[in-house]
């Protein structure tokens, strides 16, 4: 299961308690992704956003003539997205959906992007969401997830190493490709994470994490 109770994300999407509203959620696609995207790395076809928040890293990437289907947990965020959408006619698919159990997408996606889904997730749940994604995923999909590094300041999920991500990865039917340094950009959502971060309440900064392209090996047996 997630760190958090079932219910907190959606609180934290409506801006119910402490945090106000997300600080994961700034309002553009993370430039982890965009640059992976320029750099031609992102492949094209049927691409999940899982744990697609309110829908950014999706819009962007079905403004640029790829299809797009983005999942979540949170219905507020997926409301959220839908709108987005709708405002900027853009033909991307948001539904609510449990990660570890995608069961209704089996063998859709050329791709998957994972950006600060898997580390908030405990380690069973891991398993079973990287086994979820492998499941909906063709042969030879391409997984990228970013991750919050084990060098990142604690004011909430603990981050990863690189060898924890490649045993989870490897674990579950992904072969890792390349495992790259990157920042993930939040939002500093008030003092006291200011005063960890070194920064201002409002301020966008950018923490450690990692940036792991993996391509989906066959499941046993096929």
């Amino acid at each position: 299961m997630s760190a958090f109770p079932p219910d907190w994300f959606d609180a934290v999407y409506r801006g119910e308690g402490p945090l106000g509203l997300p600080p994961w959620d700034v309002g553009t696609p993370q430039p982890a992704f965009v640059r992976l995207y320029e750099r031609g790395e992102l492949r094209s076809g049927r691409v999940l956003d899982a744990g697609c928040g309110t829908g950014d890293l999706a819009l962007y990437l079905a403004g640029h003539v790829v299809e797009v289907v983005g999942c979540d947990l949170s219905p507020t965020a997926v409301e959220l997205a839908r709108r987005k959408a709708a405002s900027r006619a853009l033909p991307v698919r948001f539904e609510v959906a449990d990660l570890t159990a995608l069961t209704r997408f089996a063998g859709w996606f050329d791709a998957v992007v994972d950006c600060g889904a898997l580390h908030v997730l405990d380690a069973p749940a891991r398993h079973r969401y990287l086994r979820s994604l492998h499941e909906v995923s063709l042969r030879d999909a391409t997984l990228h997830v970013l991750a919050l590094s084990a060098d990142a300041p604690r004011f909430g999920p603990e981050g990863l190493s690189r060898e924890a991500l490649a045993t989870e990865l490897t674990a579950t039917g992904w072969r890792v490709r390349h495992t790259d340094k990157e920042t993930l950009l939040e939002r500093v959502p008030n003092e006291a994470v200011g005063r960890v971060l070194g920064a201002t309440p409002g301020d966008l900064v950018e923490v450690p994490a990692w940036l792991v392209t993996a391509t989906r090996e066959p499941a046993a047996g096929g």
